[in-house]
This record gives structure tokens, sequence and C-alpha cells, in this order.
């Protein structure tokens, strides 16, 4: 455990001295305050609802920015090699990754709570959704984290991990989309809205936090640990 508090500390840090974590938090935040003034002051609508909307489809382009690096950058430069023979377990080094990725998306996502306390200071709306919401963004967040660290570690390129990560979340979280089902034949609606990353939010951010998205949002994380962790075992192979 000490060793992943200290691989977390030390690649937090480096997302933070980083030039590209400034303009990733300034750029989210403008973009997410734009889209809630608009809503509040030209549409005069004082809801939560369209926030959450847009947030996840933002952090589709934000979070592979982020992870394209966790990996990419460690093959290019050679040094993912030389930490695999440190005493440092697979494991806490991947989960490390993770944590010190989410942390830094959680703490992004942290920087928009001026807005639901702008919604209560300007009515009465339902805080429990609002915490529901939060706790789906946090969820379909780490969903997108272990996607784009697990493509940053099958190549050494950062703009291609970059693009194969933001096509690939895409895709999955339209697979739930309404306007994507549409097009879809009738028995295999079912199938795809379960595999819809959106689906799974919309439904905890409607205030209900089901077990079954909850589970669904764990397997991808667990599965993707799992397919890191092969990843990494291959890549020390090669470098043995």
């Amino acid at each position: 455990m000490k060793n992943v508090i200290n691989i977390t500390i030390k690649e937090l840090k480096d997302y933070f001295i980083s030039p590209i974590a400034y303009v990733v938090i300034a750029v989210f935040v403008v973009v997410v305050g734009i889209l809630f003034a608009k809503d509040l002051f030209l549409n005069n609508q004082a809801n939560i609802r369209p926030f959450f909307e847009i947030v996840p489809s933002i952090l589709i382009i934000v979070i592979p920015s982020l992870t394209m690096r966790s990996w990419a950058e460690e093959k290019r430069e050679g040094t993912l090699e030389i930490i695999s023979t440190l005493p440092v377990s697979k494991v806490e080094l991947i989960l490390s990754k993770f944590i010190s990725c989410l942390l830094f998306v959680v703490f992004l996502i942290l920087l928009t709570f001026p807005i639901p306390l702008t919604l209560n200071l300007l009515g009465s709306p339902d805080n429990g959704v609002i915490v529901a919401g939060y706790i789906g963004l946090i969820l379909i967040s780490a969903s997108y984290v272990t996607i784009g660290q697990f493509i940053s570690i099958n190549t050494q390129n950062q703009i291609v991990a970059f693009i194969l990560s933001a096509i690939i979340i895409a895709v999955l979280y339209l697979f739930g989309e309404p306007q994507f089902l549409q097009v879809v034949p009738i028995s295999l609606r079912s199938i795809f809205e379960a595999l819809g990353l959106g689906a799974h939010f919309r439904s905890v951010a409607r205030g209900v936090i089901d077990s079954r998205d909850i589970l669904y949002y764990l397997s991808i994380i667990i599965i993707l640990f799992y397919f890191i962790n092969k990843s990494f075992e291959r890549i020390r192979r090669k470098g043995s």
C-alpha cells in the first residue's frame, strides 16, 4: 500500500507540473461554465439535467488527453522496462497510475461544484439527484480512464493513444443512446443499451443508484485492469 501511495503522489505531481494539465483544466471549466450559463440565462432553465448531459461527452475528449501519456510516454522513452525492474509489483504500478489519473479527473469534476451551489441559491433542486449525478460522473470517468490507459500501454505514440481512446470511448458511449438505438434492430437494442456507457450513467444521474449500473462500471474497470496487466507482462518479457 505504501508503494501505491508513493507512486500515486509522484504521478499526481507529474500531472500538475505538465502544461497540458492546466490547459485541460482551463478548457474544461470554461466550456462547462459557458454551457451552464447558456441554459441558465438564455434558456431560463435552472436545473442540473443539462449539466449531467454534457459533462460525460466533454470527458470523452478530456480524459484521453490525460491518459495518452500514462504508458505511451514510458514506452517511447524506454523507461517502462526500467520501472519493471524496481521493487514494485505490476498491480501496484497499474493501480497507482489509475488512481492518480482518476484523482485528477475528480479534481476537475469538483471544480464544477459552484454549479449546484448556484442552483441551490436560485431554487430548491433535488440534492439527492445531484449527489447521485456526481457519483455517476466518477464511475463513468473511472471507466474512461481504464480504457484510455489500456490503449496507452499498447501504443508508443501519444497522439495515436489519444485518438484511439476518444474514438473507442465515444463508440461505447453512443451504444446506449436513443438516436443510435433507433437504427439498431429491435432484437439487438437491449444488448446495445446494456453495453452503452451513457445509458448506465443516465440511470445513475436520475437519482437511482442501481447495483447493475455499478457492477457494469466495475466490470469494465476489472476486465481492463486484467488486459493492462497482460500487456505489461508482454512488454516486460520483450525487455528481458
